[in-house]
């Protein structure tokens, strides 16, 4: 049932997620993929999803990664991007969870908290 390593970056972030709101962060999760191999998401199995990790962010559904596969190289999940939502700038992507997923939110926001924007 879904990539552990997804699995165990969303009740990372599920733990950090109050705090990271608190501070400005705006998460979102995106489901590109079902629970077994090969198989599409739908709403049912990605609401599943949402209550089995109570997570408290958006979540949206893309299936296959029409939308995100347009652009991100998606070859490994999960992908991790920070945008400052003031320009919708990438700051940085990658594949795989980071170690410290609340550190590397807040990375994101004190680099936004010192570059003013257009600055």
């Amino acid at each position: 049932m879904w990539c552990p390593v997804c699995s165990a970056e969303t009740d990372a972030l599920v733990a950090a997620a109050a705090g990271l709101a608190a501070d400005g962060a705006v998460l979102l999760q995106v489901v590109l993929a079902g629970p077994s191999p090969g198989e599409a998401p739908d709403r049912c199995n990605t609401a599943d999803w949402i209550a089995a990790h109570d997570i408290p962010f958006t979540v949206v559904l893309d299936v296959g990664a029409r939308r995100m596969g347009t652009v991100a190289d998606l070859g490994a999940v999960p992908w991790n991007g920070l945008v400052d939502t003031r320009t919708m700038e990438l700051l940085a992507a990658g594949a795989g969870a980071p170690q410290d997923v609340d550190g590397y939110v807040r990375s994101a926001l004190d680099w936004v908290g010192s570059h003013p924007p257009g600055g």
